[in-house]
């Protein structure tokens, strides 16, 4: 069966891309990616998975509506993972942060995971993801981050990266 998804534009710069839809229902979506380093400090410490790429989806909000379900976006936004795997190769690392800033990043957190295990599982990526607590600086409780690395099976580093993630989860957690 013919995979069906939503047709995108993007456009690819030194350090990095985006690329953006726009669904049935018009709600528009952007996918961008940027060098991790500019935004996760603590990745500058290990020396492979400091050369990932961020990934962030945005999509631009329908005035008093909220999104209808649609089942293109997932499919949509794994094709586009598959396009920008094409265009740099089995060595490039993605890493995907849920937002957090309205408290809704576990529900991200799942949908985007069901869409990786859905649309990409005939793929030669891998994911890792890990949830941690972060205290909030505005106030004592603890917020829960939602992260996702992807890697291709293929990537020359590959032993490298899970000994850095594992290293990392350390760090996080602490060991």
């Amino acid at each position: 069966m013919l995979k069906q998804f939503y047709s995108f534009t993007s456009e690819i710069f030194n350090n990095g891309a985006s690329y953006s839809f726009i669904t049935r229902n018009n709600a528009e979506y952007s996918v961008y990616f940027t060098d991790v380093t500019k935004i996760i400090d603590i990745l500058d410490d290990f020396q492979v998975i400091s050369n990932a790429m961020y990934m962030t989806v945005e999509v631009a909000e329908i005035e008093n509506e909220k999104t209808p379900f649609d089942s293109l976006i997932g499919i949509t936004i794994s094709a586009i993972i598959m396009d920008y795997y094409s265009y740099y190769g089995d060595n490039l690392i993605i890493v995907y942060n849920c937002d957090e800033r309205d408290g809704r990043q576990s529900l991200r957190f799942e949908k985007f995971n069901r869409w990786f295990n859905r649309y990409s599982k005939d793929s030669s990526l891998i994911s890792y993801n890990k949830s941690i607590f972060v205290e909030e600086q505005r106030s004592i409780d603890d917020i829960a981050v939602y992260i996702t690395f992807m890697f291709s099976k293929k990537n020359v580093q590959i032993s490298n990266i899970w000994k850095e993630l594992i290293k990392l989860e350390n760090t996080w957690t602490g060991k």
